[in-house]
Parts: C-alpha cells; structure tokens; sequence
C-alpha cells in the first residue's frame, strides 16, 4: 500500500525482499524472466526500472512486459527484451493455447 511514507516498509515486506535478492544472486549466471504484468508508469522507481536495471546487468537476463496501455522498452535493453500491448488475461490465454499446440 502506498501512501504518506509508508510505501514499501515492515517485516513482511524486509523478508520478501530477502528470499527474492537471495534468489537473484543465487542464479545471477544462470536464465533468469523478469515478466512484468500490467504495472502502470506511476511509479516506475520500485518494479520498472529495477527490472531494467537487473536486465542489463545479469548476462542471461530477459524482459517481458505485458500491459494494456504501455509499451515503453527502454533503449539499454531493446535486445533484452520486448513489450507485448494488450489485455493481460487475453496474452495469457493465448499463450496457454500456444503451449498446449507443442
């Protein structure tokens, strides 16, 4: 919950940011997705630009995001990733339906 300084504070938020930086380093040279799902451009500073940053500097990492109204791809990672435009349930729906034709 955002709001008056609170954004992003306390133990459960502390832990969880634990296991997913442990888990980042553990497989910092193995192929690592950063799927990034319907996040909007208000706050880029705490999903978008970590994301990115992390894209460009692990060598395996790739980026996807999926959003109904944003397909911003910054520059540094053009060749790290993509942006696919549309309704988050449709994209995923289909590309279930893909998976199951293979």
């Amino acid at each position: 919950m955002r709001g008056y300084g609170n954004f992003l504070q306390g133990k459960k938020y502390d832990e969880q940011y634990q296991k997913v930086s442990e888990y980042i380093q553990g497989n910092r040279d193995k192929k690592l997705l950063f799927l990034e799902l319907g996040v909007g451009r208000l706050t880029p500073m705490f999903i978008q630009e970590p994301f990115w940053n992390l894209t460009m500097n692990l060598p395996d990492a790739f980026y996807i995001s999926v959003n109904a109204e944003y397909d911003f791809l910054p520059e540094e990672i053009e060749d790290k990733g993509f942006c696919i435009l549309g309704d988050i349930g449709k994209v995923l729906k289909d590309v279930n339906a893909e998976m199951k034709q293979e």
